[in-house]
Parts: structure tokens; C-alpha cells; sequence
């Protein structure tokens, strides 16, 4: 008989396909047992990151032999934020049993000239470890506190995006006295000084080189109500 002009509900029903996968989940759940007690993490992989210190990588390796499920993302995670280089980490298990470590180096804003060396300066002003090369601008003579650094950062994005000019150096004179080096859109030097505070000096200065006169390499720019400059110092 033609079932063309049945209704849906009348039409006999295709036979339903036998699925398979109570048997696998019963196989897999049958395999555990036999199967968890030889898993284990294999190696460690440190990605993006080369020169961890040796004290945070052995703290890792350590790892390697235990069972997957009783390792701590968020201890893994702590023992490499600890570094002050490093500003995030991503930890993942790779089955079957390679755990991965993913971290990201802080992009350093600057740099504090400490004895012969330099320390890497982050823009919320902490230290993010050494650097081989100096990175400008330059902090220096400030002191190691985040706050301090953080302040001479902001005076360093200050006065470069107001003159258009690249800032090199930051140097303390006193809290009140900033000596900034830096070099004008055409390439000339220049030296100033400015307040942590923006002052009306400091505006009429950026606006002059700013629109292309070099004339004042050197300035006293802590003023109000007047700017000192003059040639080379």
C-alpha cells in the first residue's frame, strides 16, 4: 500500500541504527583501571620564554613522573609569575602527558641604571629584570621604588608626545628637578628641565620645537610665568 498520501503520523518509521557508543564508553571505562596507573607527565615544555631561572625550571621538572590529574594549574602558574620578567602565564596538559607552560615577557617602558647595569622598567614602574642593552629612556639617579619609576615614566610620555620628540634620558636632580634628555623631530638634541607637574613653561616649550624651531637645545622649564634656554649646555 502507498503511504504517499499518509499523514507523518501514520507513515511507518525507518528502523532506528544501533549506536555503538555504550559499547565504547564501556570499553574506555573498562581500560581505565588498567590504563591510569602508566599515565604520567613525560616532560615539561617552556614555551615563548627562553632563560627561566634555574631555581623556577628544576621546580618544574620535578613534575615530570607524577600523575597528570594531581598537578596544580595555579601552582604551576605561581611558581613562574613569581619572576618579575614575566607578565602572564598559560598552562596547559598536552595529552598524553606533556605539560605545557606558556609565558609572556613583560614589555619594558624603560630602564633604571643600577651600578654598571640596567634594570628593565615595566609602565606600572616595578622592575622586570635585567637587561643586556639599555632601553630608553634611561632612568637615572631615582630610587628602586615602583612609585618613583612610574612617575619618571610619565613625565619621560609627557613631554615626548607633547614635543614630538624621543625621550632618552630621565635624570633625578631633585624632587622637584627633572633633567630630561632627549632628540627633536629633525634629529637635533636637547636637554631640559621640568617639574613631575606640567607647567605653563613646559607648554610654551613643546609648542615652539613642536613646530620645528630648535633654537633652545637647552631649557629650564619649571616655571609658570617664565623659560629659561639657551644654547648647548
Amino acid at each position: 500500500m502507498s503511504t504517499a498520501f499518509l499523514p507523518d503520523r501514520f507513515r511507518p518509521r525507518p528502523p532506528r541504527r544501533r549506536s555503538s557508543r555504550p559499547w565504547l564508553m564501556l570499553a574506555v571505562l573498562a581500560a581505565l583501571p588498567v590504563v591510569i596507573p602508566w599515565w604520567r607527565v613525560q616532560a615539561i615544555e617552556i614555551n615563548g620564554f627562553p632563560g627561566l631561572p634555574a631555581t623556577v625550571t628544576r621546580s618544574l621538572e620535578d613534575l615530570v613522573g607524577g600523575f597528570p590529574l594531581f598537578v596544580d594549574p595555579q601552582w604551576v602558574r605561581q611558581q613562574v609569575e613569581v619572576w618579575p620578567v614575566v607578565e602572564s602565564v598559560d598552562v596547559r596538559l598536552q595529552l598524553p602527558g606533556t605539560l605545557s607552560v606558556s609565558a609572556t615577557r613583560v614589555v619594558p617602558e624603560g630602564c633604571l641604571q643600577m651600578g654598571r647595569g640596567w634594570q628593565a622598567v615595566a609602565a606600572d614602574g616595578s622592575l622586570a629584570g635585567p637587561l643586556v642593552l639599555p632601553d630608553s629612556p634611561v632612568l637615572k639617579g631615582f630610587s628602586p621604588r615602583a612609585k618613583d619609576l612610574r612617575h619618571a615614566l610619565e613625565v619621560a610620555r609627557r613631554l615626548g608626545s607633547a614635543s614630538g620628540g624621543v625621550i632618552e634620558v630621565v635624570r633625578f636632580v631633585t624632587p622637584k628637578d627633572f633633567e630630561v634628555e632627549l632628540r627633536l623631530a629633525d634629529g637635533s638634541p636637547a636637554v631640559v628641565h621640568v617639574q613631575p607637574e606640567e607647567t605653563a613653561g613646559e607648554r610654551f616649550w613643546c609648542r615652539r620645537v613642536l613646530g620645528g624651531d630648535s633654537t633652545m637645545p637647552w631649557a629650564d622649564l619649571r616655571w609658570d610665568d617664565r623659560v629659561v634656554a639657551g644654547g648647548a649646555s
